[in-house]
């Protein structure tokens, strides 16, 4: 636990103040996905009252997605008060569905000793299409074959939170604040919907912990969000912070000072969502062939090779165990040109014609004997 506050932190006003540079480590459970994220926080620029600053954050999660978020920023204390500051990003991501995004983040923020207010906005490079293979479907309908792809897209948005100091112990080491707020992120193109909906987070603070250090922290928190996208998501937050570099000796920050280092709060995520666009297109086969008519021909059809004949060049015909064994020879039958034969139950990959998304088609009934 931390030690009592020295008498060095209760006056920082005099001189030179530094702020050194730190590394945070941290991670969060629950939710959409189990998060780890490292921060390193970098002064580049420095007074008393100023701070010019680097912000560098690396992500990964149990769902196969990694993040990079590069930022600058500047705070400035004024009156011995209160904080206003300002902050941009570039962020770049690589999706579940394995697709690269690229954002730029920009914010301002209050901050005083007990309250915080901040609100960012978030525009992405490319709010276009991408490929999620997993989520495209391929169906029979009505005598043809068509394919509904899977896409994702990044959303553009903004997000704000406005934060109270609930609690306090041992001199101010020790806090408890509290922060609600809401967001707001859309992609205009059709079947994406809309994420708007609240934010709420407490975190526990403990500073100057004796076995990390001066300047050191330790936060554990909780936050919940709802939105109708992606429903209610709450998740478990801790992290750790280390400072190092010169000036952490003899001293610590008195709490105004202390803010001038929080690390900035932002939606950590390039935020995308993936859907099984409600656009059935046509479908060809692998070779870039568009695929023509399909027919089922089982058991009850009466004349099986002129079924197969009718349906005509680069067609689908299925071969239906489900009503019975097929019993008329089918050896002799003569095959249109690039027409293919699939037992029922069997699958097949497919492409759409417009947009090249990739589906496996599942055709129905099973397999005769």
């Amino acid at each position: 636990m931390a030690g009592p506050l020295p008498e060095s932190a209760i006056a920082q006003d005099d001189g030179y103040i530094t702020y050194r540079p730190y590394l945070e480590i941290g991670g969060r459970a629950g939710g959409a996905a189990e998060v780890g994220q490292g921060t390193l926080f970098v002064p580049l620029y420095q007074t008393n009252e100023d701070l010019f600053f680097a912000d560098l954050r690396g992500l990964t999660s149990d769902q196969q997605t990694v993040e990079g978020n590069w930022g600058l920023g500047f705070r400035k204390m004024i009156d011995q008060s209160y904080i206003v500051g300002g902050y941009a990003f570039y962020d770049l991501r690589r999706s579940h569905y394995n697709n690269n995004y690229e954002q730029a983040t920009i914010g301002l923020e209050l901050l005083t000793v007990d309250y915080d207010f901040r609100i960012n906005g978030y525009i992405p490079g490319n709010t276009g299409p991408m490929t999620a293979a997993p989520l495209s479907t391929a169906t029979v309908s009505n005598g043809s074959i068509v394919v509904n792809g899977g896409f994702e897209r990044a959303y553009y948005g903004s997000d704000f939170e406005v934060g109270m100091l609930l609690a306090e112990w041992d001199e101010g080491l020790e806090e408890l604040r509290g922060y609600i707020g809401g967001y707001a992120f859309d992609n205009d193109a059709p079947g994406f919907e809309s994420m708007i909906g609240p934010r709420a987070r407490v975190e526990l603070r403990i500073y100057e912990l004796d076995m990390l250090g001066a300047d050191s922290r330790v936060v554990l928190g909780g936050e919940y969000q709802y939105d109708q996208v992606r429903g209610s998501q709450a998740s478990a937050m801790a992290s750790v912070r280390v400072a190092f570099g010169p000036g952490g000796q003899g001293r610590w920050l008195n709490r105004l000072h202390r803010r001038m280092l929080n690390p900035i709060v932002r939606d950590i995520d390039v935020v995308t969502n993936a859907i099984t666009s409600p656009v059935a297109e046509a479908a060809k086969f692998s070779n870039g062939t568009p695929i023509g008519t399909v027919g089922v021909i089982n058991a009850l059809t009466v004349d099986p090779e002129t079924v197969l004949t009718d349906l005509g060049d680069n067609s689908i015909a299925i071969f239906d165990g489900s009503e019975g064994t097929i019993t008329q020879q089918i050896d002799t039958f003569q095959m249109n040109n690039g027409q293919f034969v699939i037992g029922g139950g069997s699958s097949i990959q497919v492409v759409s014609c417009d947009t090249g998304s990739v589906a496996t088609l599942t055709v129905p009934g099973i397999r005769p004997l």
